[in-house]
């Protein structure tokens, strides 16, 4: 279909939701090589491996607000988490005999739920009572 003809009602969904799981997977990516440049200065060993899956965790939740901000559809979110399983279990089966292997498995486990929240937090689904 010619995308001049199209209208933009019909286009933007799409647009949106591919820049959405685009910008929150670069996001994702370029705060993780941050924060892991830092833990890795700062700690060594389990240390480094525990606070490196506390802070992927805490990432992985804002990139699944920020994805679910700008699509504003659950079909951006199921997309940014098939590309982040997709991605991670990539990078279990390369790191598998160099890293812990609970911490590989931690990373991909986590990643889901993570990603989930983030989005249950965007679309104001997550209410915290006390």
């Amino acid at each position: 279909m010619n995308s001049r003809l199209t209208p933009p009602s019909q286009r933007r969904p799409y647009t949106h939701l591919v820049l959405a799981v685009v910008a929150a997977y670069v996001v994702n990516a370029l705060a993780i090589a941050g924060t892991e440049q830092l833990l890795v200065r700062m700690s060594s060993g389990t240390r480094f491996y525990v606070a490196d899956v506390a802070t992927q965790c805490v990432i992985q939740i804002g990139c699944g607000y920020l994805c679910s901000r700008i699509s504003k559809t659950t079909t951006a979110i199921v997309a940014l988490i098939v590309v982040g399983l997709l991605i991670g279990s990539f990078s279990l089966v390369t790191s598998w005999r160099t890293e812990p292997h609970w911490y590989a498995i931690a990373l991909i486990t986590l990643y889901t739920p993570s990603v989930w929240i983030g989005h249950r937090i965007a679309t104001g689904a997550a209410k915290l009572s006390i």
